[in-house]
């Protein structure tokens, strides 16, 4: 399987490390998001096609460049330099895209050839490079990260409370809160752990979730077996870390959209 790299050169020019938004092309979106949760190396490029391996990282999402951009950037988190550069030439790359992609062994002579140097120290001007440590997220873009949010969601459906370790490795679905064509991240905090019967009431909008974690139901619409499975405390189940939870603008775009259909 090919590894990613991505270029983190600074807007100015000067090779300077300064941010942990890539942006990329969002047809690029499918080929990105199967490495989400994964881990990526990050390189400055060189002269004569070298370029200088600084450091590693985590991919922890895909988001809108902005809230009326059709744009995406690619979020990296966790990122942590070698005390001393890799180099590396010979490397295909096409021009004004900000990642190349390694062979496995490539990336992992990399990696390990600048772990065994040590890590490097950030300066507090490199400080936005670790801003963001939420851990890592999924549809078919959100299904990639399944095993992850199963962990923090403890293996159970955030709606019903089902646990994954009775059933099927098939009967929990992972679903966006804000579906990605309506300009929602890919990340941990933009989906939920769903029972099948569940996830196709969250989507088709028979139910909904408060900001303060209520479940709200159209008693007119919703399946009467799936309602005397919910949750008994009429809250949605989320991880104890606060970091993992479902982000409240997640949250109310699906509680604007809930509330259409009732119109």
């Amino acid at each position: 399987m090919l590894r990613l790299a991505f270029d983190i050169t600074s807007s100015d020019g000067r090779g300077e490390i300064v941010d942990c938004l890539i942006p990329v092309r969002r047809f690029d979106a499918p080929q990105l998001v199967r490495h989400i949760g994964g881990q990526v190396l990050v390189f400055l490029p060189g002269e004569a096609g070298r370029n200088s391996f600084v450091g590693g990282a985590v991919l922890s999402g895909l988001v809108p460049s902005g809230p009326d951009s059709r744009g995406l950037v690619a979020e990296l988190a966790q990122v942590e330099l070698f005390s001393d550069p890799v180099e590396y030439g010979g490397l295909p790359r096409i021009e004004g895209v900000p990642w190349i992609s390694l062979p496995a062994a490539m990336f992992e002579a990399i990696l390990t050839n600048g772990e065994s140097r040590g890590r490097g120290d950030l300066d507090e001007d490199e400080a936005p490079f670790a801003a963001d440590e939420r851990p890592p997220l999924e549809n078919a873009s959100f299904s990639a990260l399944g095993t992850s949010v199963l962990r923090h969601y403890g293996n159970g459906c955030a709606l019903t409370g089902m646990m994954l370790a009775t059933q099927s490795s098939d009967d929990l679905r992972i679903v966006p809160i804000q579906p990605l064509a309506e300009d929602g991240p890919v990340h941990v905090t933009n989906c939920l752990p769903l029972a099948p019967a569940a996830a196709e009431a969250f989507s088709a909008g028979h139910l909904t979730v408060a900001g303060d974690l209520r479940v709200i139901v159209d008693v007119g619409r919703i399946d009467q077996d799936l309602l005397a499975r919910l949750n008994p405390l009429g809250r949605l189940i989320v991880p104890q870390d606060e970091a993992l939870r479902p982000d409240k603008q997640h949250l109310a775009w699906h509680r604007r959209w809930f509330f259409s259909q009732l119109e």
